[in-house]
């Protein structure tokens, strides 16, 4: 998939995200209005992600103080590398679960349409 999306210059980010959309379709593809079961229990799994990259990388920057010297030793740049990559992990996280929280409102909202068309209707 990479490969097709480098040849159509799409950036590895901008790919996740699609594919995550993608994904949150196949799990609303076929449920009934207000069926949101699967995009709650991947809300789940994204929020433990979280919770383990944080303290991947609370972890990661606490052996960064350990290290002292030189600016330019493999080891510091090693370090700064991983947490820098850990961080970006956090925010893509953080963005696909904005994305399916959005999902998950737009799943509940034909429900929550209906609801008030029929207290209306019967006043």
């Amino acid at each position: 998939m990479d490969k097709k999306f480098s040849a159509i210059d799409l950036d590895r980010k901008e790919s996740q995200r699609i594919r995550f959309e993608n994904k949150m379709e196949t799990m609303t593809d076929g449920a009934g209005s207000g069926d949101d079961r699967q995009l709650r229990y991947e809300r789940d799994a994204i929020r433990k992600q979280i919770d383990e990259a944080s303290k991947e990388l609370n972890q990661l920057e606490t052996n960064m103080s350990f290290f002292s010297g030189n600016p330019k030793s493999p080891l510091l740049k090693e370090a700064t590398k991983n947490i820098e990559n850990q961080k970006q992990q956090i925010e893509l996280l953080k963005e696909k679960m904005k994305m399916i929280t959005v999902k998950i409102r737009e799943v509940n909202k034909p429900e929550e349409d209906n609801s008030e068309e029929n207290t209306t209707g019967e006043a």
